[in-house]
């Protein structure tokens, strides 16, 4: 047997574990407690060495004396004695078979989410720049049908014909929502037009986007489009387009009369490519303005009294619904002022209540702000107001109250009765009392 030093064997032991224990002690008993014949000339001799365990497991040395060369070598200093456990207990192979199994699981985890991720983002970016409607149809007249693609960022693809639409992204909208819908619709016997319903709200009662398209000397064009979804539109077949007013929209072409008779309005298609109305008729009953689920009515406030001139933050009822919209008052040289000051008011009149987040008006194109809304944005009583900057803090008006208001109106405001409207401009909510 090749004889194997102290030192080395305990270190051996050490690096083994249980096994390595075991083995020593064996190795310790077969050399100190057996047979002499089977002892190594150097122990016969009485020159080498051999050890056994004592009962705290550190060696003793018991014969001999160690080799000069050997003795010079320290123990190793990372495992010191009293490091050796009293009673090791080896790993059952089952615990370390499922600990390694379970590492395993874990690292193909990781890599299955990393995978689970990448097919993700790359699903994403598929979706991102796929159509989000689509339809077939010959709308030159050639007896071709051609492909129809909408995408979400206003791209229209006919064919190999493309037209870039104006999209306002609402951050409103979100996984649900109603969406945007393309569909063929006859105009004539010949001829078919494109029909794009694009909601400006999620709420399923908000008015649509409606638009639509025709050929137009070799490619295509936006030839009709209407805000107010709500008014219905007839494709009859005969060549026209069939606007019908709704109920709001009559009463304020009207000027908000008590009673006021709906009319339809008769489109043709145009030499530049775009519908024109040729004709007007009454349609239906006539219908109470009182009646409109509305929101603040405006007023501008001349020397012969307040003149109602619309509404604003229409159809905007809910929170949710937050935009921001504008009302024309007229041409600036029709607006009745005096010594430069225009007056507005805003009333609240229905069973609602407004929020106000700001107001300005624009005239000849310069913004400008109510008097209130100066250096210190505060009425005459050192009050605070909230409706000078669109910051989410809303002046509230209940049913039954009113806001004034005032503007500064530029001292070069043009008198040309063909100049662009002055508008009013406000930004907010209401909410309907139940």
């Amino acid at each position: 047997m090749e004889h194997i030093p102290a030192w080395r064997g305990l270190s051996m032991a050490m690096q083994l574990g249980p096994v390595g224990w075991s083995v020593l002690v064996v190795l310790a008993l077969g050399c100190g407690g057996g047979d002499s014949s089977e002892r190594s000339p150097e122990q016969e001799n009485g020159s080498g060495d051999h050890t056994v365990l004592t009962e705290t497991g550190a060696e003793e040395q018991t014969l001999g004396e160690a080799p000069a060369a050997e003795a010079a070598v320290p123990e190793d200093p990372a495992v010191p004695e009293a490091a050796v456990p009293e009673n090791p207990v080896a790993e059952d192979p089952a615990v370390a078979e499922a600990n390694a199994v379970a590492e395993v699981d874990a690292v193909a985890e990781d890599d299955a989410a990393a995978v689970d991720r990448s097919v993700a983002d790359a699903s994403r970016s598929i979706d991102e720049d796929a159509p989000v409607a689509e339809t077939r149809g010959d709308l030159d007249g050639d007896g071709e049908v051609e492909a129809v693609a909408f995408f979400g960022d206003g791209l229209l693809r006919i064919g190999p014909h493309e037209l870039r639409l104006q999209v306002r992204q609402n951050p409103a909208h979100a996984e649900g929502d109603r969406p945007r819908t393309v569909e063929v619709v006859r105009l004539d016997r010949r001829r078919n037009l494109l029909l794009l319903r694009l909601p400006l709200q999620p709420d399923e009662d908000s008015p649509d986007r409606l638009v639509v398209v025709a050929a137009h000397r070799g490619t295509y064009a936006v030839a009709f489009e209407i805000t107010d979804g709500r008014a219905p539109l007839r494709f009859p077949g005969d060549g026209t387009i069939r606007v019908l007013e709704t109920h709001h929209g009559a009463c304020e072409r009207a000027g908000f009369p008590e009673r006021v008779q709906p009319e339809e309005a008769v489109l043709r298609l145009g030499r530049d490519g775009r519908f024109v109305e040729r004709r007007r008729r009454p349609v239906g009953r006539r219908l109470l303005c009182s009646e409109i689920p509305a929101c603040p009515y405006v007023y501008v406030i001349e020397p012969a009294g307040p003149r109602r001139v619309g509404e604003i933050l229409r159809h905007l009822r809910s929170a949710a619904l937050y935009d921001e919209q504008s009302l024309s008052l007229g041409p600036p040289g029709a607006l009745a002022v005096r010594s430069g000051v225009l007056e507005i008011e805003l009333r609240e009149e229905k069973r609602e209540v407004t929020y106000l987040d700001a107001v300005h008006v624009v005239v000849d194109g310069q913004i400008v702000r109510p008097t209130a809304c100066g250096a210190v944005p505060t009425d005459g009583d050192g009050v605070e107001q909230t409706y000078c900057d669109a910051d989410r803090s809303f002046h509230r008006i209940a049913q039954g109250e009113v806001l004034r208001l005032r503007f500064e109106l530029p001292p070069q405001t043009s008198s040309d009765p063909a100049a662009a409207p002055a508008l009013l401009v406000a930004s907010g909510y209401y909410v309907p009392l139940r």
